[in-house]
Parts: structure tokens; C-alpha cells; sequence
């Protein structure tokens, strides 16, 4: 029942309590009234309505509130996607200047080690040419010390085989040697004679003979090598003690220039290409004169004077093509 008289909140008339039945809003805020008939609610039906009732205008309230906070969430769930993407894209971006800001750094690295890296190799080619002009002096000095040495033994041959006796008399036995060979030579052509020691214990010490001047040296070195081509049907066979009339052992006698330590390599190095030329057979022939050491690759090629190893590795890498072994 209505206590006092109303306005029914759907048609707005007069709610009159001795003629209308009538049904209260629930809606705390309302308790308004409205006709049974307006809200289309029987008679019996009033009491089970009557504790949920909801007036037309709380109703209509209720539901526009109801759209416009689904709408809300409608366009604001979209809204909340995008600032999430937003701060994904900004966060990325943080993580892009960082990585660029790393990589200006490292840039700045890369720099540093190009620059390093530069310095050092300047300071390479300093070192290769200090080195390709140090390698020049000493192959300037290694040629300068050969001719020294050149120089200094041009009066001197060195003899090997000629055997050893107690107290002999090398002096004789020299002048008795060369006149064997038909040079005339005397004690006063003879500077100094003796035996130097030798790694080869099984055969006699070589005997090394200076002369007081380079002429009877060429003389003696040029019987002996007509000597040999006299005496004999075969070129490079050596005289012997028997044939040259010494009252010694039998031996072949071998006159060479007296070579230095390293001609001595030079020699033996040009030896073992001549050898892999084919040796005097094939025309390759390896030769000493006035201290110098001489090649050929055969008959027909020039020869080519040897001062230096890395001449002969010179030679045996172009003429690898003639060797024979």
C-alpha cells in the first residue's frame, strides 16, 4: 500500500491507494511507485514481484549505465592493446639505442685497433726494409770478406795425398814435387809450407803452400793440370806419388787453390749441382780459378761465377729442368 499519494513512475497519474494496486521500486535510491497495470504485473502476481521490482526509470538508468561501461570497456580494452604495444615499440627502441649506443663503442674499438693495426704494419715495412737493408750489408760484407779471403790466399795451393813420413822435409819435397811436373821452383819461391789438421784422420794431412808470388802459383796449378790430361786417357784423373817419381806410398796427389771455409761450402754446394747435371758426362762442369768458383750447366752454356749459396739455390731452381737425377 502507498502511504501518502504518488505519481506512478511509468504514466505519471495519481496512484490512488482505494482504487490502484501498486509496486515499490527496490532501488534504494528510488522507492518510487508504479501502477501494477504499468508495469504489466497481475494482481497475484505483485508479492512475488514485489522484492525485485525495478521501477521503468532505474531500469532504463540501469541499462544505459550498463551500456555505457560496456562501451567503455569496449573502447578501452583496444586502448589498453595499443599502449601496450606502445610501451613494447618504446622499450624496444630503448633496447635499439642502447645496442647503438654498444655499437658506437665498439665502432670507436674497431677504430682504435684500425689505427693500431696500421701503426703496425708501418712499423713492419720499417722492419722489412730495415731487414731487406741489412741483409744487403751483409751480403755486401760477405763479398767484400770473400775477396779478402780471395786475396789472401792467392799465393797459396793446397795439396792433399801426398803421404806422411817422419821428419820429412816439406820444402824438398815440394821443389822435388814441382820439378816432377817440369816447374822450375826453388826454396826461395817458397813462403811457407806446411801441414794443417784435418777432420779426416784416414787420410793424410792436406799440406798448404804459399809462394812468394801468384805467377809460380799459376804455373804449378797449370803442369799439374796438363799434367793430368798427358798422362792420361781420361780427363780429371790425378797424378800419382808413383808417377811423379816421390820416393813415397802409393796416392793420387790433388793440387787445388786453398780455399776458405765457406768456399770450400760454395764449392762442395756447386759440386752437388754439377753432379745432379749430369756431371762431366753431360757437359755440366764446376771449376776453380785465381780463387774463384765457376759453373756450367754444359758444354754450350756460359759459365756463371758463384760468390753466394743463394746463387746456386738460384740455379738449381731454373735449371731443375736439365737435372739428371
Amino acid at each position: 500500500m502507498v502511504a501518502v499519494a504518488a505519481l506512478c513512475q511509468c504514466c505519471g497519474k495519481e496512484i490512488v491507494d482505494s482504487v490502484h494496486f501498486s509496486i515499490q521500486c527496490t532501488n534504494t535510491k528510488c522507492k518510487k511507485w508504479t501502477h501494477n497495470f504499468c508495469a504489466d504485473i497481475s494482481e497475484d502476481s505483485l508479492e512475488d514481484r514485489a522484492p525485485d521490482f525495478e521501477c521503468v526509470r532505474c531500469a532504463e538508468r540501469r541499462v544505459n549505465i550498463t551500456s555505457a561501461v560496456t562501451h567503455a570497456v569496449t573502447v578501452k580494452a583496444p586502448r589498453m592493446g595499443s599502449e601496450r604495444k606502445l610501451e613494447e615499440i618504446l622499450q624496444k627502441l630503448k633496447t635499439l639505442d642502447a645496442l647503438e649506443k654498444k655499437i658506437d663503442k665498439l665502432s670507436g674499438v674497431v677504430a682504435g685497433f684500425d689505427t693500431r693495426l696500421k701503426g703496425l704494419e708501418e712499423k713492419f715495412d720499417r722492419s722489412q726494409q730495415q731487414v731487406s737493408s741489412l741483409q744487403e750489408s751483409v751480403q755486401r760484407v760477405q763479398s767484400e770478406l770473400l775477396q779478402f779471403e780471395i786475396y789472401t790466399r792467392k799465393n797459396n795451393i793446397e795439396i792433399n795425398g801426398i803421404p806422411e813420413v817422419a821428419d820429412e822435409n816439406l820444402m824438398e819435397l815440394i821443389v822435388k814435387l814441382a820439378g816432377a811436373l817440369s816447374v822450375n821452383l826453388s826454396v826461395n819461391n817458397i813462403d811457407i809450407v806446411h801441414r794443417i789438421n784435418s777432420r779426416n784422420t784416414s787420410k793424410p794431412k792436406p799440406i798448404i803452400l804459399k809462394l812468394t808470388n801468384r805467377w809460380k802459383k799459376e804455373e804449378l796449378m797449370l803442369a799439374a793440370n796438363d799434367w793430368r790430361k798427358k798422362t792420361s786417357s781420361q780427363l780429371r784423373v790425378p797424378p800419382t806419388t808413383t808417377a811423379l817419381g816421390l820416393n813415397l806410398p802409393q796416392s793420387d796427389i790433388y793440387i787445388n787453390d786453398h780455399l776458405s771455409p765457406y768456399q770450400r761450402r760454395l764449392h762442395t754446394e756447386a759440386r752437388v749441382l754439377r753432379n745432379k747435371l749430369g756431371g762431366y758426362s753431360a757437359g755440366a762442369a764446376v771449376w776453380i780459378k785465381k780463387g774463384v768458383i765457376y759453373i756450367r750447366r754444359s758444354k754450350d752454356s756460359s759459365a756463371v761465377r758463384i760468390q753466394q749459396l743463394d746463387q746456386l739455390e738460384k740455379l738449381s731452381h731454373d735449371w731443375k729442368d736439365y737435372f739428371k737425377q
